[in-house]
């Protein structure tokens, strides 16, 4: 799934992905002081935003040095204030390409536009995501922790205070979007109730329109002359899904492929409305809310709104030779999912079953406006560790647990729905929640999942390594070209090895050997400068056995004296190969550090 800055901001990642999971520090005995005034904690605040953006920026951005131009990114931080929605799409837009395989800047023109983006983006999308108001921020106090985290300055507050002060302000923010985006929610649900109760009364009275006992509408466009489905069958269809304004909202037809799906799997309306029509059939479906998605609509689709399919069935498949099999697997796997809720303080209602098959049908077709909102839901709920007294919201959970256990496995192993039986996985969910035991031992169901998952886990690995050794192949020429130039510079020296290295400073104690632990400084870049370790910039230095470290290191040490500065220039063999160390590390990176060797232990 590609970076999307149009959803997540950067900031965002780096500060709310990571401090959110954490809880604020208390103290155990707290003194009694002032409370601070309004101005005083957006000063904090802001200077813990500037210090935490640049620290992140530079720790965990794929960004090069170029493109972080400091003047460059606080000018869009400033004029990110503003917010303004269409700079904001624009500013995405650039990011997100350049994160989803555009080149890095070449230019300096090219690295100032960069690095305005990266600021604007940072501060605005998190305003018109969290709709924070500009007097939340003060700037200057922005700019004054940017820059002293850029300077290496000690920062105002310590590290953990800054994230307690930022954890705290997103939390609330989060908390009290939800509570408002829950409010709103609901009024649109009982508005379009009450019009879609209008409409299909008002459609009811028309020629050719057919009412089921359930309040389903249906009207036979064509009628086929096949055999028709069951309740569990798995068919193929096209349909175009509209709303009652005429506005699409899913279509097979505009994508050009069918759907295929078990009918077990999708809304009430289709389960009722497929098993009507032959093979052959269309059929304009009109479905109310109830046999919808009800208030715990997806978000292309407003909450109770009735729902309008036309479909042909072009296909009833055969029944899988494999049932049995994916029937096992998919039990074992909702049993699973439901044993782990147990370590979760969930209520009943908030893991119905009924809401929890339904998200997990939805799960594999999730965009990533989809996964956004329901990652910020589970999350604020469980930060809040209180259950819901509100029944709606309480099938919303329901629905994104659900939700989010397909999305997951779709994402990272390529899991499709036509890999499970949605009955079987509503039974194993069901039985884990009652408490009863599973109708297979734990080693049938550890098998059998392990039969379905660890193929998937394989294909998904050779994928990534195949991505990977082809950016390494590149990766390695590039390197193979720098330490064809660099061997030409004055005080480089060449060793047999394919390593190169300058004496900065020679010291005069005793060298290391294989066995023993040192104590260094060193400062990791890549060819293209930008840094990927430090301990220089932790401000600690690092000890380590010499024979567990890149065999660059273990080659390169053991030439230094105590007391010595050495800058090593290390080819990918002699470092991390054609595997990716994070994201800061590409496969078949050339390595250059500046080393300085303080001890032998």
């Amino acid at each position: 799934m590609k970076n999307t800055l149009g959803l997540i901001g950067f900031f965002m990642v780096f500060v709310m992905g990571s401090l959110l999971a954490q809880e604020p520090k208390t103290d155990p005995a707290p003194k009694t002081t002032k409370a601070p005034n309004k101005a005083a904690l957006v000063k904090d605040f802001s200077y813990s935003y500037g210090y935490s953006f640049a620290k992140d920026l530079k720790e965990k951005s794929s960004f090069e040095a170029n493109e972080m131009i400091a003047k460059e990114i606080l000018k869009g931080l400033k004029d990110g204030l503003k917010a303004d929605t269409a700079k904001l799409s624009l500013t995405n837009t650039h990011l997100d390409k350049r994160l989803n395989g555009g080149e890095p800047a070449k230019t300096e023109e090219e690295g100032k536009i960069t690095s305005y983006h990266l600021g604007y983006n940072a501060i605005a999308n998190m305003m018109v995501m969290l709709e924070l108001p500009s007097s939340d921020f003060h700037y200057g106090f922005i700019k004054k922790g940017y820059m002293e985290y850029t300077k290496g300055k000690k920062p105002k507050f310590e590290v953990e205070e800054m994230n307690t002060k930022l954890t705290t302000y997103f939390q609330e923010k989060q908390m009290a979007l939800q509570l408002k985006m829950e409010a709103k929610r609901k009024e649109e649900a009982a508005k379009m109730l009450k019009l879609g109760q209008q409409y299909l009364a008002e459609n009811a009275k028309k020629e050719g329109i057919k009412t089921t006992a359930s309040g389903l509408q249906y009207q036979v466009i064509k009628e086929g002359s096949g055999p028709k489905p069951t309740a569990t069958s798995m068919v193929i269809t096209h349909y175009t899904g509209t709303l009652m304004d005429g506005k699409v909202f899913d279509s097979s037809i505009e994508r050009g492929e069918p759907a295929t799906f078990p009918l077990n799997s999708v809304i009430k309306g289709w389960q009722e409305g497929i098993p009507l029509m032959s093979v052959g059939s269309r059929y304009r479906l009109f479905v109310p809310a109830e046999l919808g998605y009800g208030e715990n609509s997806p978000a292309s689709i407003p909450p109770n709104a009735v729902l309008i399919f036309d479909v042909e069935l072009l296909e009833i498949l055969k029944e899988d030779p494999n049932a049995n099999v994916k029937s096992k697997m998919s039990y074992s796997y909702g049993f699973m999912i439901g044993k782990s809720l147990e370590r979760i303080n969930f209520e009943a209602n908030e893991k119905d079953p009924n809401q929890f098959l339904q998200g997990f049908s939805k799960g594999f077709d999730a965009t990533q406006q989809d996964i956004v909102a329901i990652e910020t839901m589970l999350k604020a709920r469980m930060e809040k560790g209180e259950a819901t007294k509100d029944a709606e919201v309480a099938k919303r959970i329901a629905f994104g647990i659900g939700f989010s256990s397909a999305a997951g496995i779709a994402s990272q192993i390529g899991a499709l729905a036509t890999d499970f039986d949605f009955n079987a996985i509503g039974l194993g969910y069901s039985t884990a929640l009652k408490g009863e035991e599973s109708k297979f031992s734990d080693e049938d169901m550890n098998s059998s999942l392990r039969a379905y998952f660890e193929p998937k886990q394989q294909e998904a690995k050779a994928a990534m390594e195949a991505k990977q050794n082809e950016a390494a192949v590149a990766n390695i020429e590039a390197g193979k070209q720098f330490m064809a130039e660099n061997a030409k510079k004055e005080g480089v020296v060449q060793m047999e090895n394919g390593m190169q290295y300058i004496v900065l400073e020679e010291g005069d104690g005793e060298k290391a050997t294989l066995q023993d632990k040192v104590t260094t400084h060193y400062h990791g870049t890549l060819i293209n400068g930008s840094v990927f370790d430090s301990s220089v910039e932790r401000g600690e230095p690092a000890t380590f056995p010499l024979n567990g470290v890149i065999k660059g290191w273990q080659e390169g040490i053991p030439l230094m004296s105590v007391g010595s500065k050495y800058r090593f220039f290390i080819p990918s063999n002699l470092a991390y190969g054609n595997r990716a160390m994070g994201a800061k590390i590409p496969a078949g990176s050339t390595l250059i550090f500046e080393v300085e060797l303080i001890k032998i232990n």
